[in-house]
Parts: structure tokens; C-alpha cells; sequence
């Protein structure tokens, strides 16, 4: 393992490698992450040649940077395991005035 991995823990380079497995590219990976494309590189040509083992699963809090948009629904993706999820994009002024009806519907839209 190259001397960058030791400023990093095994689970954030778990996800890295969680995130390259699920088809992101290293410059996705490197933007969500925070962390050098360099460094991602490295490790995923680390685990290509044997010497860091493949993740598995990692099990972990989300932690969601969701997409700026102005739209009802937003993608929000994991920064930890790249999952992605849908948002409903409400300000709490726009809840308080719901119906039980609209809360109903808008709970199961987003699942």
C-alpha cells in the first residue's frame, strides 16, 4: 500500500474503492470524496494488483449531498457508499401547510 493510504482510514478508502466497484469514474469519486484524484487512482490500482483486498460492504451512517436544484424532487447521492435517493425539495414553511393528504402522497413517492 503507498504511503498516501496512511493518512486515510480503511473505511474511507472502502468507499472509494465501494465507488469505483459501482461504476463511478475516479474524477466523480475525487469530487463527491474530497480527495485527490491521484490518491483514488492509486488505490484502485492498488486493489487491481492484489495488494489492498476489495470491499465487500460498508456499514455507515449516510451522509447525502443532495443536488442544488428548483425542482419538487432532488437526487441526493451517499458520500460514503455513492448510493442514490430522491428528495423532496420543501422548504419547512411548505410542510407546515400540508394536508395529512399531501403527506401521505409525498411519503409514498419518495421511497
Amino acid at each position: 500500500m503507498n504511503t498516501r493510504s496512511r493518512s486515510y482510514s480503511k473505511e474511507i478508502i472502502n468507499a472509494v474503492l465501494l465507488g469505483f466497484l459501482a461504476g463511478f469514474s475516479q474524477r466523480t469519486i475525487s469530487t463527491v470524496t474530497k480527495i485527490p484524484r491521484t490518491t483514488v487512482r492509486e488505490w484502485i490500482y492498488d486493489m487491481k494488483a492484489g495488494r489492498i483486498r476489495k470491499p465487500r460492504r460498508i456499514e455507515h451512517a449516510h451522509h447525502w449531498i443532495i443536488d442544488d436544484k428548483n425542482e419538487e424532487l432532488v437526487e441526493g447521492t451517499c458520500k460514503v457508499c455513492f448510493q442514490k435517493k430522491k428528495f423532496l425539495n420543501y422548504t419547512p414553511e411548505k410542510i407546515l401547510w400540508m394536508t395529512s393528504e399531501d403527506r401521505i402522497w409525498t411519503s409514498t413517492l419518495v421511497k
